[in-house]
């Protein structure tokens, strides 16, 4: 009947967003623990400690560190999950946190990890069996000791990332206010910061947070490109201004942005790319 159509419909759509924003996870934004990593685009890995400086770009790997991303197997054989695996050791390849299908069909999602400075906990997204929104949520590398640190009704977080000092969380927030929302942009999106105990507030629209290495400022990345704003006070943020203009004047949803484990280098995508 027209009900179930609807309700079959709206599945798929939700399905679809998980997977695509799941695949741009895994794709593009790895977080790595056990630095320092310089990773370049490869088509394979030499085995662990080689690393040719005179080969090109394409080539240079330094195989160190572990990875942790999102996943969702192509059997279906559980929803997406937290996953990990350490560079040079082939039979690393885990499950950190994920949930299986249960009888009646519902199951828990857990997508976009991020690794604290210290490396001792990690900060993800999390729709809880019959849960109607994703939350913040932190837990050990090992998938244990989870604590919930959002409670709201914004319906999909995403792409949380700690403060140097691990005592503040940047994360990304759909905007499900406005009547037609072009998602590809980033300002069709919001940028929270909370603590840890889910004091949250709005900083910016934008996507794709990122701390300076004092925790002081946060680079967001906006529709004509990355914008610096003051956060000493993350309930009543400053913009700085603009850092980099994005080429052309536009930026997209597939845009991420990363710094060196010294924080001394910026690196981002561009659009398509």
């Amino acid at each position: 009947n027209l009900d179930k159509s609807f309700m079959y419909s709206g599945l798929i759509k939700f399905l679809a967003v998980i997977a695509v924003i799941a695949g741009i996870v895994l794709a593009v934004t790895i977080y790595i623990k056990g630095g320092p990593v310089k990773i370049f685009q490869t088509r394979e890995i030499p085995e662990a400690g080689k690393f040719d400086p005179s080969a090109t770009s394409s080539d240079k790997v330094i195989t160190s560190g572990t990875f942790f991303f999102a996943l969702l197997p192509n059997n279906a054989s559980s929803a997406t999950g937290i996953y990990s695996y350490t560079l040079g050791q082939p039979k690393s390849f885990k499950k950190v946190l994920v949930d299986p299908y249960l009888k009646d069909g519902s199951f828990s999602v857990n997508i976009a990890p991020s690794v604290s400075k210290d490396q001792s906990k990690m900060v993800f997204a999390r729709k809880a069996k019959g849960a109607d929104y994703f939350q913040i949520f932190t837990g050990d590398l090992n998938g244990g000791n989870l604590k919930q640190i959002t409670n709201d009704t914004r319906k999909f977080k995403s792409t949380p990332v700690f403060s140097p000092d691990s005592n503040l969380i940047a994360y990304t927030v759909e905007d499900t206010a406005s009547a037609e929302i072009d998602y590809d942009f980033p300002e069709s999106w919001f940028v929270y910061i909370t603590d840890l105990k889910g004091k949250n507030g709005m900083t910016a629209r934008g996507l794709n947070p990122v701390f300076s290495p004092d925790g002081k400022k946060l680079l967001i990345l906006k529709n004509d490109g990355l914008h610096l704003y003051d956060v000493r006070n993350y309930l009543e943020p400053k913009h700085v201004g603009l850092v980099v203009k994005t080429t052309g004047g536009r930026a997209s949803l597939t845009m991420k942005i990363n710094v060196s484990p010294d924080y001394k280098m910026l690196s981002w995508s561009s659009p398509g790319r």
